[in-house]
């Protein structure tokens, strides 16, 4: 799946403005299934992934072993510069199924200002990492991959409106 991701960003032109891809990792696929399509599509990029879900060593060897697992399984001899992974950690202190009222209010925001709505599990943790690392500096060649999470947004919808 975020092979072809990388694949619809370079035929639509838009990886020579981007030097890097932030995204939520959960069990580290969308990471790997990017860092992989780095290595099919020739592109150079960091994957900043904020690990929501495990500590940070934990979730560098998931995204690791899954790369060499797709490698093997694959019989893929491109090499996959893991040195372009950058793990994003301490956004997740509260715990997975958890938030604090910042990242409410951030979410929150957001979403009046966009329409677009981040669960706060998952995207939501890693929006509040994109916006403190690279919006609020005002760093254009990020970009930030909403890759899904929107039910845990239900369970929390009493903590939005008394933020």
């Amino acid at each position: 799946g975020y092979v072809d991701f990388v694949r619809e960003l370079v035929e639509k032109n838009k990886m020579n403005k981007v030097k890097g891809i932030l995204t939520a990792a959960g069990t580290g696929g969308t990471a790997a299934g990017i860092l992989i399509g780095n290595a099919v599509y020739n592109t150079n990029f960091k994957v900043f992934a904020v690990n929501v879900l495990y500590d940070e060593k934990t979730i560098k060897e998931k995204i690791f072993s899954l790369v060499e697992d797709f490698a093997e399984t694959f019989n893929f001899k491109k090499k996959v510069n893991l040195g372009n992974l950058e793990i994003m950690d301490g956004y997740s202190r509260e715990g997975y199924k958890n938030i604090d009222d910042e990242k409410i209010g951030l979410i929150k925001e957001f979403f009046q200002s966009t329409g677009i709505l981040l669960d706060p599990a998952y995207t939501g943790k890693a929006f509040t990492a994109f916006s403190e690392n690279f919006l609020h500096r005002k760093v254009s060649d990020v970009m930030f991959l909403h890759s899904g999470g929107i039910f845990g947004v239900f369970g929390k919808s009493k903590r939005f409106l008394e933020v």
